[in-house]
């Protein structure tokens, strides 16, 4: 009987030992991610400081802000066509495919924000 209880006792410290293992590796992870994962958004992102922003990994050119006011789609385009920030003049809307990497990205985008053509 005490053999089985050692047994039972080894066991249970083997699986304390696992469970803690798993919790410090765990721990690690999340750890570097609060490190790894900003450097990596802010070096994707290079804000031009002339109201224009390049997302490296697309290659977009994005207003940096939209025009401060809620417009419908139709003033919008006129909006974007007569833009000229960043010292540029070939601004047209976003493409839907545009507005989705940009959404997934979580950068704030409206339809009166405006992609370098």
């Amino acid at each position: 009987m005490a053999v089985f209880l050692k047994e039972v006792e080894m066991r249970v410290y083997l699986r304390i030992v696992s469970a803690q293992k798993i919790i410090v590796s765990a721990g690690f992870i999340i750890l570097i991610s609060f490190f790894v994962i900003p450097a990596m958004a802010s070096d994707r992102f290079v804000n031009h400081g002339d109201g224009t922003v390049t997302d490296t990994k697309t290659g977009l050119m994005w207003a940096a802000k939209d025009n401060g006011s809620l417009i419908n789609w139709h003033t919008a385009r006129s909006y974007s066509q007569n833009y000229s920030g960043g010292g540029h003049t070939n601004w047209r809307m976003p493409t839907l495919a545009d507005s989705q990497v940009s959404t997934t990205l979580k950068i704030k985008t409206s339809m009166d924000t405006m992609l370098l053509n």
